[in-house]
């Protein structure tokens, strides 16, 4: 005889407690703690859920604020880089990858550099990443 665990269906209560976690995570990168709201009334939860909206959508600008201000002083240093000598936007790009101490892996035969890592610790979108290891291709 095979034992099936069937769920009960989740309570409107609960459901706007997994919103709240959710949005505060979104909002503040850390979850809410559930026992603060223990006290409170859908009506009060479901006004913390759109307080906490809010903040998510201010977090998303704030963000694409800061990730486009992190691309220009980028763009920035890598003209100073070709200023300064380089020969090419790609080797700008290396003398820039290099200033931020990221290196080759060892264990890599082909020299992947972790461009991910760099847009990281820069505060570049992520989506440049395929533009960054499409460039530093271009030589």
């Amino acid at each position: 005889m095979s034992c099936i665990a069937l769920e009960r269906p989740r309570t409107r209560r609960e459901s706007l407690l997994d919103s709240i976690s959710e949005a505060h995570k979104d909002a503040y990168g850390t979850r809410g703690y559930s026992e603060a709201y223990a006290n409170d009334s859908e009506e009060e939860l479901v006004a913390e859920l759109e307080r906490l909206s809010d903040a998510v959508v201010e977090s998303i600008r704030s963000e694409a604020v800061e990730k486009l201000a992190a691309q220009k002083e980028w763009e920035k240093d890598i003209v100073s880089f070709i200023e300064l000598g380089a020969k090419t936007r790609a080797d700008a790009l290396r003398w820039d990858i290099e200033s931020y101490d990221v290196r080759p892996f060892e264990w890599a035969d082909d020299g992947f550099i972790d461009i991910s890592y760099y847009c990281h610790l820069r505060g570049l979108d992520y989506a440049l990443e395929t533009r960054i290891r499409e460039e530093l291709k271009g030589d």
